[in-house]
């Protein structure tokens, strides 16, 4: 299922052979949408359950991602129990209104933060639009903390002193 902006996440069904698996669902997009499918999370090769302090780390590296500017994803997997997704099992992909397999109990694998700054003529193309008395407004499917930082990037949000 390719990403789409309503349900934040894209998903893949691969075929990967393992003692109680034939197939693994692989899920990536919104780190916030992505966690709350986790009940384990992967850490130095071995699946641990999600705690509090887990919990914690995760929300503490994401928002430090977003206030940098930068574009975070969540990554997941969950192998599928081989007794019931046999290997010539039909998956139905097309919406998660009819997805035939759990979308719970996955394992958290990571993030992964990527820069992807704004071009450089738009900063000015935003001040001239504000000189003129335009209020420009910005809409994002970033989380808040990244939305922020670029907002502030390119003059959308400007601290005032007093």
């Amino acid at each position: 299922m390719p990403f789409n902006s309503t349900n934040k996440y894209a998903l893949s069904i691969v075929k990967s052979e393992g003692p109680d698996h034939h197939y693994v669902a692989y899920i990536k997009g919104a780190p916030e949408k992505i966690w709350k499918y986790c009940t384990r999370v992967l850490n130095e090769g071995k699946y641990k359950p999600i705690d509090a302090d887990e919990k914690k780390k995760f929300e503490a590296v994401n928002l430090r991602f977003g206030k940098n500017g930068e574009r975070v994803l969540g990554f997941a997997m969950l192998p599928l129990n081989k007794e019931i997704y046999h290997q010539d099992y039909q998956f139905i992909t097309s919406t998660p209104d009819n997805f035939n397999f759990p979308m719970e109990n996955f394992i958290f694998v990571g993030l992964i933060s990527l820069m992807d700054p704004p071009k450089e003529s738009v900063p000015y193309a935003i001040k001239k639009c504000q000189s003129a008395g335009i209020k420009v407004i910005m809409v994002t499917g970033d989380q808040p903390p990244t939305a922020a930082a670029i907002a502030k990037q390119i003059g959308i949000i400007t601290m005032k002193t007093n």
